[in-house]
């Protein structure tokens, strides 16, 4: 019944369209012409209101239109007013034959208020006109009015896809500011960082001559160059100094932000701590998937639990025999101290272990470790001697493999927190020699100078690493309490705790993750639902359908660390794009553990 009523629905449909056809065609009836250009179209009025708001409206009582046998259309050919007229009177004949393109079309039904065209018109453009050669042009127009939803969608999708092989194209160079903004800020771009400081090089070089200085920098500032390799890094920092010095040499703005750029980059490059902190800068496709958890699972004798890590699914990376001191450093390595005070590198990308300090110059237990640039930082800690809370401070040194003691605590501690920065090394708390104690203040040792400060503090929260963690990086540091749920906000320049928040999540997690904007509270009881997260710019609590793979049995010593496992392999480009790096240029890509490539 449904098939007879379809058919018969599509019988009279095909004689409408016939007989308005037909009517059209013989001029009958008519009451209004269409004068364009040399040709004159005889319509009729309420057929015209039909298709057209625009028309509807020329033709309602007390417009001037409305009392007129004939209309001038300007600004428009005649043939592509035929098209539209054909549309009309055949009521959107499906594979109708235009003479017009779908551009043109397009144009002319956004005038004319023929919404069902102007579906049609962005439907064939974005199925099957948008090409590397034509993305850009359909772009901008999309940007013309903002009924084009699906062509602008469609276009931003294309683009993003492509950026690798449009980032150097010259049509980026005519796009407006505005526009070719809105492309890099586009939340679903996901490539690397190299092809966002191509994509500004090359509109930057294209423009260089009707952007102001403020303009500059804020071009300028889309790129994330601490994001991009250190190896590509160079060659682009160079390109980008060159044009600075040639078509920017005037701007004394531009010569100082793109210095004061390199030197943060320099200084992220240097300072592997820095990295695993500024992850959420990048638009790799797979940084959301790369967490890694961390944690015992056995809690008898020391001397046998289990250190387990997992990967974002679940999926069992590695399983060693280590107490709950470590600490991560770079994108791929963590470092972990046993019970015996022997320290130990894991690399993630091999999954592979290995001793780089013995015991025997390490003699204590329970200490704190962090890293800073290009060293690991061992403080504090029970000495297996003297039995007392330890004031040392010892540095390994990753680049000459060199182990010393670098500098002293004011007061020794044990099971001590820390973070960096400022070039500086920020440890709180911990507590005395007998464990009942806790140190009210918190040390700043600066691992240039060798010096150590005391600040002390009126929080009351229990600064160990079994009841407090510190995320962040830079001015955005925040000390979480595991035991009352407080959230203090730490300020490295003027050295106060400020109270910021108390969350219910936090007291019932197993660690936090500063992730973006937010603080995620990782292995609460909602965990099947996704992760709590605190929106730290408007203090706001919700569930994220984002999730991490936590042990039920995996008890204490929680980290969750943010892991970034790309590598570069060389590949041989043609084109524009490999103009710039001498046609060789460094593919990244996430690669098999088998791998047998460099590391990033």
């Amino acid at each position: 019944m449904p098939t007879e009523h379809a058919n018969v629905e599509a019988s009279i449909l095909r004689t409408l369209r016939t007989g308005l056809k037909e009517v059209f065609d013989a001029e009958q009836y008519t009451d209004i012409s269409l004068k364009v250009e040399n040709e004159c179209f005889k319509c009729h009025k309420i057929i015209l209101s039909a298709m057209s708001l625009y028309f509807s409206q020329m033709f309602s009582a007390g417009m001037r239109e409305s009392a007129e046998e004939t209309i001038e259309i300007i600004g428009f050919s005649p043939s592509i007013v035929r098209d539209c007229l054909h549309f009309i009177y055949t009521l959107g004949e499906e594979n109708a034959q235009f003479q017009n393109t779908w551009e043109d079309l397009l144009h002319a039904s956004t005038y004319f208020q023929i919404e069902s065209l102007q579906a049609i018109c962005e439907t064939e453009i974005s199925t099957t006109q948008l090409t590397l050669d034509s993305v850009c042009n359909y772009y901008e127009i999309s940007q013309q009015d903002p009924s084009y939803t699906l062509l602008k969608n469609s276009c931003e999708k294309f683009i993003s896809t492509n950026f690798v092989h449009l980032a150097s194209c010259e049509e980026f160079g005519a796009f407006s500011m505005e526009t070719f903004l809105s492309i890099l800020e586009d939340e679903n771009l996901k490539v690397e960082e190299y092809w966002i400081g191509v994509a500004v090089l090359n509109y930057l070089t294209a423009r260089h001559d009707s952007l102001t200085e403020d303009e500059a920098i804020e071009i300028l500032s889309a790129v994330h160059f601490p994001m991009i390799h250190k190896e590509h890094g160079a060659h682009l920092q160079e390109q980008f100094s060159d044009l600075v010095k040639s078509k920017y040499k005037d701007m004394e703005k531009v010569k100082k932000y793109i210095e004061q750029v390199f030197q943060e980059t320099e200084s992220y490059h240097s300072d592997p701590s820095l990295q695993i902190e500024r992850i959420n800068d990048l638009r790799s496709p797979n940084k959301e998937l790369n967490f890694i958890t961390i944690g015992a699972t056995r809690s008898f004798l020391m001397e046998s639990e289990k250190l387990q890590i997992f990967d974002a699914y679940g999926f069992p990376l590695a399983e060693l025999p280590f107490s709950k001191i470590f600490c991560n450093y770079g994108e791929s390595f963590i470092f972990m101290v046993d019970y015996f005070g022997n320290l130990f590198q894991f690399d993630f990308l091999n999954l592979n272990l290995q001793k780089v300090v013995d015991s025997e110059l390490l003699p204590r237990k329970h200490m704190g470790i962090t890293a800073f640039k290009d060293s690991i930082y061992v403080f504090g800690g029970i000495d297996n001697v003297t039995c007392r809370a330890s004031n040392k401070i010892n540095q390994y040194n990753l680049t000459d493999k060199s182990w010393r003691e670098c500098g002293e605590l004011l007061e020794g501690v044990q099971d001590a927190i820390a973070i960096n920065a400022n070039d500086n090394i920020y440890i709180f708390g911990g507590f005395n020699d007998s464990m009942d104690i806790l140190c009210q203040s918190f040390q700043c040792f600066n691992p240039a100078t060798g010096e150590t400060t005391l600040v002390s503090h009126e929080c009351n929260d229990l600064f160990t690493r079994e009841h407090v963690r510190v995320v962040g990086y830079g001015e955005e540091i925040y000390v979480v309490s595991f035991v009352d749920g407080r959230i203090h906000h730490f300020n490295p320049e003027t050295l106060e705790l400020e109270e910021f928040y108390e969350s219910n999540y936090a007291k019932e997690c197993k660690d936090v993750v500063k992730y973006k904007s937010s603080l995620l509270f990782v292995g609460s009881p909602v965990e099947s639902n996704g992760i709590p997260a605190l929106d730290l710019k408007s203090k706001v609590e919700t569930v994220t359908s984002q999730k991490i793979y936590v042990p039920s049995e995996m008890y204490r010593c929680m980290k969750i660390v943010q892991w970034k496992p790309i590598r570069f392999a060389q590949d041989k480009r043609v084109g524009s794009i490999a103009s710039l790096l001498d046609d060789t240029v460094s593919e990244i890509s996430i690669e098999n553990e088998d791998d047998s490539s460099d590391e990033s």
